[in-house]
């Protein structure tokens, strides 16, 4: 079966529900790309009864506010094939069986000493054809790929662990933008979708890893010891004694992007 999607966000709705789309393999026509998807009655979130079909239609609406965040960045799949109860893995090195259509940038790799072809979602059909692989969260590179060792945002990612809250993390948050704030760094907060706050400061330089990850770990290190009863700089890190209220605070690489589906934890894998 082939479906023509001229308008991908007006037909969208037809994908997702009207039943046209069963079991079995279908090729969807996007934007002049073919773009195979299978077993789209598929279950991906058992308690909202959510559909693979309902991921990709959600894909296809948001796309115009997505694309622009994930357009030549290196891209990490983290895919659930079973849907979010059926465990997920991590796979940097683009799959061999993709679209010929679809960008990939080679990125070298101290740990195997070779190149990776990771994937670049820099197009509709390439976001489609990476939700049908179960793809639910989109994890690319802080830098662009042409300049894999140049960031072009730092992110400090607050993540509450148990009793600590999301209150908790905003406090964290204020403390940070008040250090932000008298170095003259323009910042900007947003909920991670999960259980957190991410800290974002645009970089208008070309600044490299070698001095973006000292700055944001001195930081964090500062709040840290400003702070000793709610932050941990140190990811994994434990609370002792009567210190119960708590936020990790580091600086990240690679991060999950803006509009796109969480999941919850589950074990995972590597490839």
């Amino acid at each position: 079966m082939t479906v023509s999607l001229a308008k991908e966000r007006s037909a969208a709705g037809g994908l997702a529900s009207s039943g046209r789309l069963g079991e079995g393999r279908t090729i969807l026509k996007i934007k002049g790309r073919q773009v195979p998807v299978s077993n789209l009655d598929k279950i991906f979130y058992p308690q909202a009864n959510f559909t693979k079909a309902q991921v990709i239609d959600y894909y296809i609406k948001i796309s115009p506010a997505l694309l622009p965040h994930l357009k030549d960045r290196p891209l990490t799949l983290k895919r659930y094939p079973n849907g979010v109860a059926g465990g997920f893995f991590y796979e940097k090195r683009c799959p061999s069986h993709r679209p010929s259509w679809l960008q990939t940038a080679p990125v070298w790799s101290d740990r195997l000493e070779t190149k990776i072809d990771y994937c670049l979602a820099n197009d509709l059909p390439s976001i489609v054809w990476a939700a049908n692989l179960g793809d639910l969260e989109l994890h690319t590179f802080l830098a662009r790929a042409k300049n894999v060792d140049q960031p072009t945002m730092v992110v400090f990612d607050l993540d509450p662990g148990p009793p600590a809250n999301i209150l908790q993390c905003v406090q964290v948050g204020l403390w940070l933008k008040e250090k932000l704030d008298e170095l003259k760094l323009e910042s900007f907060a947003k909920t991670s979708g999960s259980k957190g706050l991410q800290v974002y400061i645009p970089l208008n330089t070309s600044v490299t890893y070698a001095a973006t990850k000292p700055f944001a770990r001195g930081l964090a290190e500062r709040l840290e010891r400003e702070h000793p009863e709610m932050v941990l700089s140190k990811m994994g890190a434990k609370m002792t004694g009567t210190r119960r209220q708590f936020a990790y605070t580091h600086c990240a690489q690679r991060i999950i992007r803006r509009y796109r589906h969480r999941s919850s934890g589950m074990k995972s894998g590597r490839r």
